[in-house]
């Protein structure tokens, strides 16, 4: 019987051919683990510099939104008392809009009221306060155009 002949030794042989004759392949560019992380760590700085940037702006945004409110109602308080003869008495947001004609969004970042002692009285004071922040008030009255902060 002839060995050599045998198909299993010859297919065998010609895969190890095959193996060993191929050209050692390039491995491809890759980042190592530790430029990830210096990248990364990088990142994290730059975001925690740039985070409290971010909140002031956010809040200083939220004060303009108020003040620009305040006006309005101001404005709104002066038509009613020109109509009417006093100042409205409205200790939600609801009746700001109802009662001086007004549509302010009820949903925000504000509780409004505006507050008249009464008709034998002629002034009213008008408040924003933030939601979720007693210690941040706008306020304006019947003297001031401006809204101030209390």
């Amino acid at each position: 019987m002839n060995l050599s002949a045998m198909p299993v030794f010859d297919a065998h042989k010609q895969a190890q051919q095959a193996y060993f004759s191929r050209k050692p392949q390039v491995l491809a560019a890759a980042f190592t683990l530790i430029e990830v992380l210096v990248v990364l760590i990088i990142i994290g700085i730059l975001a925690a510099l740039a985070l409290p940037d971010f909140s002031k702006t956010r809040e200083d945004a939220l004060d303009r939104e108020a003040k620009a409110t305040l006006k309005v109602v101001h404005a709104g308080e002066d038509v009613y008392n020109y109509e009417i003869g006093h100042y409205a008495h409205c200790p939600d947001i609801n009746q700001i809009n109802a009662m001086l004609k007004l549509a302010i969004p009820a949903a925000g970042k504000w509780s409004y009221k505006a507050e008249s002692p009464g008709p034998e009285y002629n002034n009213f004071t008008a408040q924003a306060t933030r939601l979720g922040d007693d210690s941040r008030i706008w306020q304006v009255t019947q003297e001031t155009d401006e809204p101030v902060k209390l």
